[in-house]
């Protein structure tokens, strides 16, 4: 099996948006505010709205294009009566400390607009809903007031969430947020019979179709983007062998050594793990170590096998993150 792709989107750093105002209002008793409850209600037969409000000054500088996903999440703590709830944009200001129905805060839904059905069984445990296009909204300039937990009309929903107030269960809701299109994993494979065993040395491509070879240039792929290659991670299909038999992995910039390869330099800041023969499972990673690849530089990986390693075929991956560094 030849040397193949992983090219998937990977979520990137995640931000944790964190609640700053949570409570409810009831519209049969629109004077009384219950900001300092530790769950927020939503009700629909006794017309009861949730609220919350985030901060997004943890975002700093992003723009709605450099975000991946926004997921809320919220700890259902009761479900008296299973429904669905409608999660709608807040359009006017407000605080949980003052709020009430009289009247209540305006609303209006998302697009597309998000419904929730909540059963019976959901009951103690977290739901996760996808507010992408809000957290974009806010970030292109939209008021940030927050969102409205609805009743569905007639669906008879009647549920408790927590808040931050909570001191029980102590779950606060949260928008976790992760940017899109920066963080990307790469990495290939190798399979059984393909590599070289017995205090041999090959050269893989780190992706693409290439063979091994016994010399890093006709195995070596040449990174598309400036970046760095960083969380270096290979696993074996089996045991690679018994006694002292190991395996180790480098990946390379622009050649092997300290005489091979387009600059003659080799790369001293090589990213590298062993595999040995009392690995279990057989597995190895390098999460410390990283290196900065110019576009244009070559990447291959090497594999130097002692003794007599079994012939297993092999799997890695590692973590390229775009972006201008210095090699």
């Amino acid at each position: 099996m030849a040397a193949c792709l992983l090219l998937l989107p990977t979520p990137g750093h995640a931000v944790t948006l964190i609640v700053t105002d949570d409570t409810f209002i009831n519209l049969n008793n629109p004077n009384k505010n219950f900001g300092s409850r530790k769950q927020i209600k939503v009700d629909d037969p006794h017309d009861i709205r949730g609220f919350a409000k985030f901060d997004l000054t943890v975002l700093g500088s992003l723009t709605s294009n450099q975000i991946g996903k926004a997921t809320l999440r919220f700890f259902l703590n009761r479900v008296k009566v299973a429904g669905s709830i409608d999660i709608e944009r807040v359009t006017t200001d407000w605080d949980e400390g003052t709020l009430d129905a009289s009247p209540p805060p305006s609303t209006t839904p998302l697009s597309p607009p998000v419904l929730i059905a909540i059963a019976k069984a959901d009951q103690r445990t977290f739901v996760l809903v996808d507010v992408t296009n809000l957290v974009k909204d806010w970030l292109d300039g939209t008021s940030n007031f927050g969102i409205a937990f609805l009743p569905v009309s007639a669906s008879g929903i009647r549920m408790a969430m927590d808040s931050k107030e909570s001191r029980h269960t102590s779950h606060s809701m949260v928008i976790e947020v992760t940017q899109g299109g920066v963080t990307t994993i790469i990495g290939g494979g190798i399979g059984t019979g393909s590599l070289a065993t017995d205090d041999s040395t090959n050269y893989v491509p780190m992706f693409h179709g290439n063979d091994d070879d016994a010399t890093p240039d006709p195995a070596t792929n040449i990174m598309p983007l400036e970046g760095v290659v960083s969380d270096f991670f290979v696993r074996a299909s089996a045991d690679i062998g018994t006694g002292d038999d190991e395996l180790q992995f480098t990946i390379f910039r622009n050649g092997a050594g300290t005489d091979v390869g387009s600059d003659g330099s080799g790369a001293p800041d090589a990213t590298a793990c062993i595999i040995e023969d009392d690995t279990d499972p057989p597995r190895c990673s390098d999460t410390t170590d990283s290196q900065c690849f110019e576009a244009g530089d070559s990447i291959v990986v090497e594999i130097i096998g002692t003794n007599s390693v079994e012939a297993v075929s092999v799997n890695w991956t590692a973590v390229f993150t775009p972006g201008e560094c210095t090699p």
